[in-house]
């Protein structure tokens, strides 16, 4: 009989929660929830999409209505940083490109389809 007693308190507090059996303070949840990747925010500025982070900013592709195009320093206030590697792909009417100092990433292959660029 005691068995069953025992069974069924033990039944009674796996449905109910764990955490009902236990005094009051004695576990805690931190309820926030962090995401693995980082927040962003897709910026256009002229003929080029920048990816916006908290504290950077990435220059990710480019519509190809511009022949000459400038890189800013800054897009709303980040320092943009990356160039990533597809940023001119398909872009062949593409003159001139200029890039801040602020940049410290090129893609690998962004160029490759510019048939001629010159770096003012």
């Amino acid at each position: 009989m005691k068995k069953k007693i025992l069974s069924g308190l033990l039944a009674l507090t796996l449905v109910t929660g764990f955490g009902a059996a236990l005094p009051q303070g004695a576990i805690s949840f931190d309820s926030t929830v962090k995401a693995g990747a980082e927040d962003y925010t897709d910026v256009k500025a002229g003929s080029i999409t920048y990816r916006v982070y908290n504290f950077r900013a990435e220059a990710i592709s480019c519509d190809g209505s511009e022949t000459d195009v400038v890189i800013p320093e800054t897009v709303d206030g980040k320092k943009v940083t990356v160039v990533s590697a597809d940023l001119f792909k398909d872009k062949t009417k593409i003159k001139s490109v200029s890039l801040p100092d602020t940049v410290t990433s090129i893609g690998q292959t962004v160029f490759t389809s510019l048939r001629e660029v010159n770096f003012p």
